[in-house]
């Protein structure tokens, strides 16, 4: 059988896996909505079943004859693909939603995820046993960049070309076509195995398996950090989380894959990262936040580079590849699960800032000290050198959170907050990453007077100033600037999707406490928890959740606004605040509207100044979009200078389809 079949099936097969995860995620969002405790216990579930695939591709074969495994491999492959569900589950399964959706997950696609996670392991080591040129190791290498074709496809071709539910259908077309390459492995397999060789030892006697560990470790972990830094701190733009993966994936590829370019590789990317840095700083005058997002890319590309050159150059016989494997998914599971669980439980504090990027170059040193000073890694002193670089971390991210201008800071899952005052304006704000979520003014005569993007020059603030609402909703809370608007007699219900921030609502700000109405909070993912208010709730739905490219999808689709309709009472009206850099919103909710049957009108707010002027006030530019199934509603909104908006069908998302290319603003 020629090589390239076994680069074909670890390439089909990591594709299709990076794209079962894509596929399932968008089936569960509408579902479950962005809750951290789903999508924590999500990506738990993932990386969980892929470290369970690896085992099994490292301990069956020892039980079994190869031409046995294969067989029974192959068998499993085409039973899960007859006992897959044709569609995600629609009805809940258990009371308790993490719950719940883990045995979804396991229903749906555990067994093929499962069986797809053993790929790389099985065909190298299919690959080894036939060959007779050649590294196996090249198989992995093609899976890397199996991963990284499926990572590109999904979102700029299959998502934008085709409703989930077809690309689901293609993806069983394709599963099949796996199941049919892999026939040809199980027919030429040996009946008898080979016996294993012990692993390699280092010059000193210690075996390479924490290093093995801690390289992988600390590339999942540098990409991870790097992630968070871009899409929260820098300049938060769509779609870019997916360079740093892309990156993370190739840079394993690079090495993995035979190619006599391996040794010029570093040294390229060295050159060629400067290069676009150049470029966009002194030909394209990119902004700030552009060069910040090349920066960090090139700086990971550049680490993820030396790391997997390492972790290659110390890759075992063939007879333990299987270890090797496991020891690699082992650590990027460990890595990932260091910046996106345990900081955020261990670190709220203590860690407010830069924890992420301390901890990932923290790991970074820990791996230079112990591939350059080999007797470090022996006993137990390689222990102490990786438990020393993250003690580290407490150090110098506690040095990184202090600051004058600081009045609080909190890391949890859904990111870095801050709470910083500026006496000379006499303003404090609240700051999500790199966003401002709210100001309020610190002297007493102004803090009941709404700023940032709900002043009195706001679209907003005439809506709630004029209406004659009783039952108002708000999903988002940030500091609670549109509370300032209630008036005795109304009842006011705000969604909040994360229990810090209303904490912090309450404690550093007074919006919340001064109101004059009643606010009953209700924390948990909007959509999820809009479902379970009774119909015609409010006379006024406000949306107040779509900032910077942290867009929540889910409450923009056909369905979501279906639902926001049947909680308004006869003459309700939908508020949508969709100011954005990244994203033109209008077109999409007055689509969604019309399907829902409601007309469309928007609105921008009216200017605060200019400059030095506008910072001062606290006011900020802001735009607002409004719909309604009622025709005296609708006259309203037209007095007041709202302007109706004609959709097209064309920017129509839906739970299934969602063009956000077509939507994004390239500025």
């Amino acid at each position: 059988m020629p090589r390239g079949w076994y680069f074909f099936i670890a390439f089909l097969g990591a594709f299709l896996l990076f794209q079962l995860e894509l596929i399932t995620g968008q089936f569960m969002l509408p579902q479950y909505g962005g809750g951290y405790q789903i999508w924590t216990a999500c990506m738990l579930f993932f990386q969980c079943t892929l470290l369970l695939g690896y085992l099994y591709a490292d301990l069956a074969p020892r039980l079994l004859a190869p031409s046995t495994f294969m067989k029974l491999h192959v068998g499993l492959l085409a039973l899960s693909a007859i006992l897959m569900p044709t569609a995600f589950p629609e009805r809940p399964l258990l009371a308790e939603p993490a719950g719940d959706m883990l045995v979804r997950l396991l229903l749906f696609m555990g067994a093929p995820f499962f069986l797809l996670s053993a790929t790389s392991t099985v065909a190298s080591q299919a690959y080894a046993r036939t060959q007779k040129s050649g590294s196996p190791y090249g198989v992995y290498g093609w899976s890397n960049l199996g991963s990284a074709a499926g990572l590109i496809s999904y979102p700029f071709v299959f998502a934008v070309a085709f409703d989930q539910e077809t690309n689901f259908r293609l993806w069983r077309a394709l599963f099949v076509v796996f199941i049919l390459a892999g026939l040809p492995l199980a027919a030429t397999a040996p009946k008898s195995a080979v016996a294993s060789r012990p692993v390699r030892k280092t010059r000193d006697g210690e075996t390479h398996g924490f290093l093995w560990l801690l390289l992988p470790a600390t590339s999942a972990a540098a990409l991870v950090a790097a992630t968070n830094y871009i899409n929260t701190i820098a300049a938060p733009m769509p779609l870019t989380w997916i360079f740093p993966l892309l990156v993370y994936l190739l840079s394993y590829s690079a090495y993995f894959v035979e190619n006599r370019f391996a040794p010029r590789i570093l040294p390229a990317t060295l050159l060629a990262s400067a290069a676009a840095v150049a470029v966009l700083s002194l030909v394209v005058r990119a902004p700030l936040g552009v060069m910040i997002v090349a920066v960090v890319i090139a700086v990971l590309a550049l680490a993820c580079l030396l790391l997997h050159r390492e972790l290659h150059a110390l890759k075992p016989a063939v007879d333990d590849l299987p270890h090797y494997y496991l020891a690699i998914a082992a650590g990027s599971f460990v890595g990932t699960a260091l910046i996106t669980t345990a900081l955020p439980v261990l670190g709220r504090h203590a860690f407010a800032r830069y924890a992420d990027l301390d901890a990932a170059l923290a790991l970074f040193a820990a791996s230079a000290a112990l591939l350059f000073f080999p007797r470090l890694a022996q006993s137990w002193r390689k222990y102490a050198v990786a438990g020393a670089a993250l003690a580290a971390v407490v150090v110098v991210s506690n040095q990184a959170a202090s600051g004058v201008t600081n009045v609080y800071s909190l890391r949890n899952f859904y990111g870095v907050y801050q709470i910083q005052d500026d006496r000379a304006l006499g303003l404090r704000t609240m700051i999500h990453g790199g966003t401002p979520h709210g100001v309020q003014a610190l002297d007493a005569v102004r803090r009941r007077t709404p700023l940032s993007y709900y002043g009195a020059n706001s679209p907003i603030a005439g809506v709630l100033a004029r209406s004659g609402a009783i039952d108002v909703g708000v999903v988002g809370l940030g500091v609670g600037d549109l509370v300032s608007y209630a008036r005795p007699g109304q009842r006011w219900t705000v969604f909040e999707i994360d229990p810090d921030v209303v904490a912090m609502a309450r404690e550093h700000f007074s919006f919340v406490a001064d109101s004059r109405a009643p606010v009953r909070m209700v924390t948990g993912d909007s959509r999820v928890r809009l479902r379970q208010e009774p119909p015609a709730s409010f006379d006024v739905l406000v949306l107040d959740a779509f900032d910077g490219a942290n867009v929540p999808f889910h409450l923009l689709t056909r369905e979501a606004l279906a639902l926001y309709r049947s909680k308004l009472k006869d003459g309700g009206l939908l508020v949508f605040h969709c100011s954005s850099n990244h994203f033109a919103l209008r077109p999409v909710l007055a689509a969604d509207a019309a399907a829902a049957g409601m007309s469309a009108w928007i609105k921008d707010s009216e200017p605060a100044g200019e400059g030095a002027r506008a910072a001062s006030s606290g006011l900020h530019f802001s735009e607002w979009f409004a719909a309604t199934a009622d025709p005296a509603t609708a006259r309203t909104l037209e007095r007041a200078g709202w302007t109706e908006l004609t959709p097209d069908a064309r920017d129509l998302w839906t739970d299934g389809y969602k063009n956000v290319f077509r939507a994004m603003r390239f500025r």
